[in-house]
């Protein structure tokens, strides 16, 4: 006898869950007519994953009347990205990234555009990130996988609203 499970069946849990990563991913601004104020959203395709290290930057000293201890104030703050890409022949995101590390005409436009989006709710991070690796590694027995970083220029954006392509 087959029994056929629905999830309309199962009860709603309304506790604390965790947020899959699989439903955020990266887009990078590109194509035809594409503008820091008119962005064409292009999926970088094959994310393994994605990480967002921002980073509040300061400034300490010691005094003698202190004991050894500093003081220090917050002077700053900057941010870094990195992702794992399995290599996806044909990918415009992934060449876009290629290429503005290794053609000057592109790494002349000084930083790209990026947006970082939750696919559920179409809510997203916007930023600008100077690519500043792009490793590429093929062992023998596993798919060739690209290694980017990123540092960022200017504070991020939350928006809502992501649409791609657009």
């Amino acid at each position: 006898m087959s029994v056929t499970i629905t999830a309309e069946n199962l009860p709603q849990f309304d506790g604390a869950t965790g947020i899959s990563g699989k439903k955020r991913l990266l887009y990078v601004n590109y194509g035809t007519g594409a503008a820091a104020e008119s962005p064409k959203w292009t999926l970088i395709g094959g994310a393994e994953d994605f990480t967002m290290s921002p980073t509040v930057n300061t400034q300490s000293k010691t005094t003698k009347d202190s004991g050894g201890w500093s003081i220090a104030a917050p002077t700053g703050k900057s941010f870094e990205i990195s992702s794992k890409l399995v290599a996806i022949a044909g990918d415009v995101g992934q060449n876009v990234l290629k290429s503005f590390v290794y053609d000057d005409k592109c790494t002349d436009k000084n930083a790209l555009q990026f947006a970082y989006v939750d696919v559920d709710s179409k809510d997203y991070m916007q930023f600008a990130a100077v690519v500043t690796s792009f490793e590429e590694t093929s062992a023998a027995e596993d798919l060739v996988e690209y290694s980017m970083k990123a540092t960022g220029t200017g504070k991020p954006e939350t928006k809502t609203g992501f649409t791609a392509g657009e």
